[in-house]
């Protein structure tokens, strides 16, 4: 898995460009429809392992975060920074902070 990676180097680095435009556009499904092609670069038979393992290590990595944000949530309003894979979708970060009661918003820069 770690050789074919690799080899598709410049395929992915392009997909991680893509991600970040798609983060500063605020566009969360693309966001995810991009952390998918990762997978593509893989053998068939790797894709569902690695698509299985990635979403469950984020799943499990969101729900840590979430514990520890609570800590300064409780201080007042906090401005929080994330990788923006791990903000998407029904077990993203932005999922589970509004399902334990908090309000999300995104920040914009001015221009």
């Amino acid at each position: 898995m770690l050789k074919t990676l690799i080899k598709n180097e410049a395929k992915l680095e392009q997909n991680y460009k893509q991600i970040v435009a798609a983060y500063l556009k605020q566009d969360l499904n693309q966001i995810q429809k991009l952390l998918q092609i990762e997978a593509l670069a893989l053998p068939e038979a790797d894709r569902a392992w690695y698509r299985q393992w990635r979403n469950e290590t984020l799943n499990q990595r969101n729900k840590i975060i979430v514990e520890r944000l609570k800590i300064p949530f409780e201080k007042g309003d906090s401005f929080v920074g994330i990788n923006a894979g791990q903000l998407p979708g029904k077990d993203g970060l932005i999922a589970k902070l509004r399902a334990a009661g908090y309000s999300v918003s995104a920040f914009s820069a001015a221009k």
